[in-house]
């Protein structure tokens, strides 16, 4: 079968078409929480253990949803690790949860990579899908599990400790 410029033009439209439709609808998801929504957090430990956020209740925690298939995390990688051996992340709860259920995975990643901080695997929580593209997703959470601030994407030391202690306006 060939094809013709006009089939050729109007297969191409339906394609940006698609790709416009499922862009919009990728962009109206949730990248996070609202500021001032309660968090739910339930997560397991490498060794079987699970973990709450309400564990940390009390303590400002940073979250860190993270996946070896985001790009922007393996790029915020190395701010990260700096920042968990840091002064700074010892006045925080501070939790890592990788999305993959592949336990085997993550620890093959964090060995690739020499990474040394705890981390858990994501369980039950109330933040929805999340996807890769919305990687890492950083969540500050308040003494009473209300969510203060968040950033989505690649991070550098400097972001995080805006996060935690943001600058006067």
């Amino acid at each position: 079968m060939t094809t013709t410029p006009l089939s050729r033009a109007a297969a191409q439209r339906r394609r940006l078409s698609l790709a416009l439709v499922l862009g919009l609808a990728a962009s109206l998801a949730p990248a996070a929480p609202a500021v001032g929504e309660r968090i739910r957090l339930v997560a397991s430990l490498p060794d079987g253990n699970r973990i709450s956020l309400d564990d940390a209740r009390g303590r400002r925690t940073l979250l860190v949803f993270w996946s070896p298939a985001s790009l922007a995390w393996r790029k915020s990688l190395g701010e990260f690790e700096r920042f968990a051996a840091s002064p700074d992340a010892a006045a925080i709860h501070l939790i890592a949860v990788g999305i993959d259920a592949d336990l085997a995975g993550l620890r093959s990643f964090m060995a690739a990579r020499g990474a040394r901080f705890p981390f858990a695997l994501r369980g039950e929580d109330n933040l929805g899908p999340l996807d890769e593209h919305r990687l890492p997703l950083l969540l500050v959470v308040d003494a009473d599990g209300q969510l203060l601030r968040h950033h989505t994407g690649m991070f550098t030391g400097r972001t995080l400790r805006e996060l935690l202690d943001p600058p006067p306006r």
